[in-house]
């Protein structure tokens, strides 16, 4: 069951960065919804108190399956209340919840809670493959790869701008890196994924994605 902790645990450290970025805003605020759902300032902190709890019920006690539904239904109220921009991490997070549900349908109830079915597996890493192959290809655009219009190479200029590095070569080279490494990076991962001899070495390099995007600030798009 450690996947399930692992999951739960993603979910709070989510709420908790969020949480640090935007003070009680993020708790309370419900501007122009993603999906429509227009709910009051104290229903959408009672959403998220929720998710939390159950995200914590879960992390300590995982083999209480019937959280697993609960934790999707509240998931789905927050996603389609969640202001202007929806989270990408959510959005997984959504899909991963709804695998974890089916996976439930593969076990008896006896042995509901014990161990996922190996479908929970496929499932995850299905999301995780799908996930990375939208981010490559839809980056594959003339604004993106533009040095000038690019969201990777002003996010790269950016950083070297804050370290005060203006030097117009290594500018120059951390802009292309920033949009063809990232490329790069995504069209690799989920062949690496794929196999078994080279999984870890994907394991690395996303979490290596994963880093690099944190370091430059806010990506645009999937991922």
């Amino acid at each position: 069951m450690l996947f399930v902790q692992l999951f739960a645990l993603a979910l709070l450290v989510h709420e908790a960065l969020w949480l640090c970025q935007d003070g009680e805003t993020y708790f309370s605020g419900c501007f122009l919804p993603a999906w429509g759902l227009s709910l009051t300032r104290p229903q959408v902190r009672a959403a998220h108190l929720t998710l939390i709890a159950l995200a914590g019920a879960i992390l300590a006690r995982p083999g209480l399956w019937p959280l697993y539904p609960a934790l999707l239904a509240v998931l789905s109220l927050l996603i389609a209340s969640y202001s202007l921009r929806l989270s990408n991490h959510l959005v997984i997070a959504w899909f991963m919840a709804l695998a974890l549900c089916l996976d439930l349908l593969f076990r008896t109830p006896a042995h509901r809670g014990i161990e996922p079915a190996s479908f929970l597996f496929v499932g995850i890493r299905m999301i995780m493959l799908l996930t990375y192959l939208l981010a490559f290809f839809h980056k594959l655009n003339p604004e993106y790869l533009s040095f000038d219009q690019s969201c990777g190479a002003c996010l790269g200029r950016g950083h070297l701008e804050n370290r005060r590095i203006r030097n117009p070569r290594l500018i120059k080279g951390y802009s292309f890196l920033a949009i063809y490494g990232t490329l790069t990076l995504e069209a690799g991962i989920p062949v690496l994924l794929l196999l078994l001899a080279t999984r870890p070495l994907g394991l690395c390099l996303a979490i290596l994605r994963k880093s690099s995007s944190s370091g430059l600030g806010r990506v645009d798009g999937l991922v």
